[in-house]
């Protein structure tokens, strides 16, 4: 009697009081468990709106298909801690919390539990989830996800990615958790994890380079299970190995809005003239996935008025080693400074400069001393 009248108020105060969940559609966890006391527990929103309509289906969702609207709710493990976060719905009793909660019972008040909120060790549940229609309503709402019976039986659940994909009551002979006098023995054998995988990001690209920004590209052409999280772009000064990623001295991150297709950062407060070597990323739960090789290659400007020379930046004018500088080299390979005096280095290879005068080093006929030389030269002139 205590659990019909239960079921019917808390029915009534979750279907007639408004509820937000912070939960998603691209959470890793589906399906169905079953309790013989409150019925279907759906654990992700896709299960309750098969054809896609936004309309809650009909059956253990509790809808017709018609008139309900479908709330986006999940319930998604962490595949690198193994916490359990979100919630899952009832139509009898409302939402099932999982992650978040404090103040469960203690191991002597539940022989064999685990004090911590609901988490995967391998494919073995342990810890708390919470009815949270509970609070205030003569009875504490907690579920035991795995402990030791008052007759020394252990029980607990099993989470793999296969398990009854269609629902059907199920006997709680295996894959059980407690849930009080209320929600009884909850069978988890129709509740599934998905796989997870990484994201794919691919083509990192940079435009608009300056002395001190750039413009990076690359293209997320998988989102990875479940959906990435966040993306943006690792860079350094040297180069790194796909699988190094992690050691790229620099990181820019977005963390919203991640969807297929190319996405781009603006990077500021880079160096003058220097090579950086840059990939995309994209992260979820799974982990963080890099671009492949090849690795994203740009330098940057100089910072007027300093050109560059082929190695760094250096003063316009400035003469590379083996070069002459503008006005250029002589027959006799050496250079002839602006102002007519001899730069005693020889040069190496021609050296083509833009609409000047030509000046090298005349010699003197019978003994006479070596003059300055000149003369115009027009576009394309190559000296010899």
């Amino acid at each position: 009697m205590k659990t019909s009248f239960l079921k019917i108020i808390f029915a009534l105060i979750f279907f007639l009081s408004p509820f937000i969940v912070s939960a998603s559609t691209t959470d890793n966890i589906s399906g169905f468990a079953w309790s013989s006391n409150i019925g279907w527990i759906s654990f992700n929103s896709t299960n309750c709106d098969t054809d896609a309509n936004g309309h809650i289906d009909s059956g253990p969702c509790g809808g017709d298909n018609t008139t309900g609207t479908v709330t986006n709710y999940g319930v998604n493990e962490d595949s690198i801690t193994g916490f359990l976060i979100g919630y899952a719905w009832s139509p009898n009793i409302g939402w099932i919390q999982f992650g978040n909660l404090s103040g469960w019972p203690t191991t002597s008040q539940a022989p064999g539990t685990t004090s911590t909120n609901a988490q995967m060790t391998g494919n073995s549940l342990k810890g708390w989830a919470k009815a949270l229609s509970a609070d205030g309503n003569g009875w504490d709402g907690w579920i035991s996800l795995s402990g030791t019976t008052t007759s020394g039986s252990n029980y607990g659940v099993t989470l793999t990615s296969t398990g009854s994909t269609s629902p059907s009551q199920y006997t709680c002979k295996v894959d059980c958790a407690w849930g009080g006098d209320v929600l009884g023995w909850v069978d988890f054998s129709g509740v599934i994890v998905a796989g997870t995988a990484l994201p794919v990001v691919t083509n990192p690209t940079t435009s608009s380079i300056t002395n001190t920004r750039t413009t990076l590209r690359a293209t997320i052409t998988s989102l990875g299970i479940p959906n990435a999280n966040g993306a943006g772009f690792v860079y350094d000064t040297s180069s790194h190995s796909q699988n190094d990623g992690y050691a790229y001295t620099y990181k820019n991150v977005f963390l919203s809005n991640i969807v297929l297709g190319t996405y781009m950062v603006h990077v500021t407060g880079l160096s003058a003239g220097t090579t950086y070597y840059f990939r995309g990323f994209a992260t979820n739960s799974a982990g963080t996935a890099y671009s492949p090789d090849p690795e994203g290659t740009f330098r940057t400007a100089c910072t007027a008025p300093l050109v560059w020379n082929g190695t760094s930046c250096v003063n316009a004018g400035a003469r590379i080693s083996g070069q002459c500088p503008v006005p250029v080299k002589n027959s006799n390979k050496t250079c002839v400074n602006p102002d007519g005096t001899i730069d005693g280095t020889l040069y190496a290879g021609d050296y083509a400069s833009y609409p000047s005068k030509v000046t090298w080093t005349c010699h003197g006929s019978n003994g006479g001393a070596d003059t300055p030389c000149s003369e115009p030269k027009g576009p394309g002139f190559i000296e010899n």
